[in-house]
């Protein structure tokens, strides 16, 4: 799902009101849903101002240019959520072509 407006984050709140937070109340450990942007809190903020119960640990898919930028999205879920995170992917941006339809990656 490609969430951008308000009506989009409501609808990916109402389907893990529905189908994952009920889970985590009988007892299961919820991972939180996967996002690209990093660190901007353009997608976890909306969504978890909307959900009737949070994640338990914070699922991350990391790209970035350095490794410095790596440390940071870290440093910063770790610094705004204070939960485990499950880190599963990072790759570092060696170069782009200008449009970023081309990419090398480490």
């Amino acid at each position: 799902m490609n969430v951008h407006s308000t009506d989009e984050f409501a609808l990916a709140a109402g389907i893990w009101n529905t189908l994952i937070a009920p889970h985590g109340t009988s007892g299961s450990l919820l991972i939180s849903p996967s996002m690209c942007p990093r660190a901007a809190e353009t997608w976890f903020t909306p969504f978890s101002q909307q959900i009737s119960r949070q994640w338990d640990i914070t699922k991350l898919h990391i790209n970035k240019n350095s490794a410095d930028g790596i440390h940071a999205d870290l440093d910063h879920y770790w610094n705004t959520y204070g939960k485990p995170m499950w880190i599963t992917e990072v790759r570092e941006v060696v170069k782009c072509r200008v449009d970023s339809t081309v990419c090398l990656y480490r």
